[in-house]
């Protein structure tokens, strides 16, 4: 279903969207459009091309795949590497936008940078701590630990305390 949707746009706005899949939540077409290199007023008459065929959903000024799931399956039409490169767009953006230290660690993480998703990782853990969710610190700590890419010396410090990350 999501591809013959996704068929039906031009292969340009079919770029666009497919870049606006790898956001996990609702996206302006402003931050589409830093992370694509194109002006905003054309990203999201993009967007709304994707509404019309029923990809996407417009709430406000944000836009979203409705159900999630074509998010994903719209995603799926962009090779490893695209995705790679995406989420990377993506991360560079959201930090500039100060965005929640969730959304980072996922884009870091889904672009390959497990340095910086690293940083995010021991933000988030102590965010967790502070919010009294422990067992939310034990699990990104394990996930990140568990991620085969991580970087020698990238771990936890083993001097005691909050100590960080080297």
């Amino acid at each position: 279903m999501a591809a013959e949707r996704v068929g039906l746009l031009p292969s340009e706005i079919r770029a666009v969207v497919r870049m606006a899949a790898l956001a996990r939540s609702a996206v302006s077409a402003s931050l589409v459009a830093e992370v694509c290199g194109r002006a905003v007023d054309e990203v999201a008459a993009m967007l709304l091309r994707a509404v019309d065929v029923g990809l996407m959903v417009q709430t406000g000024g944000a836009f979203a795949f409705h159900p999630p799931l074509l998010a994903a399956a719209t995603a799926h039409g962009l090779s490893a590497s695209e995705r790679a490169r995406g989420h990377a767009a993506l991360l560079g953006a959201l930090e500039r936008q100060a965005a929640d230290v969730g959304e980072l660690l996922f884009h870091a993480r889904a672009a390959g940078d497990l340095v910086a998703a690293a940083r995010y990782a021991e933000r988030a853990v102590e965010r967790a701590v502070r919010g009294g969710a422990p067992a939310e610190a034990v699990r990104l700590l394990h996930d990140l630990l568990d991620d085969p890419g991580l970087p020698a010396g990238s771990g936890p410090r083993s001097s005691g305390g909050s100590g960080g990350w080297r």
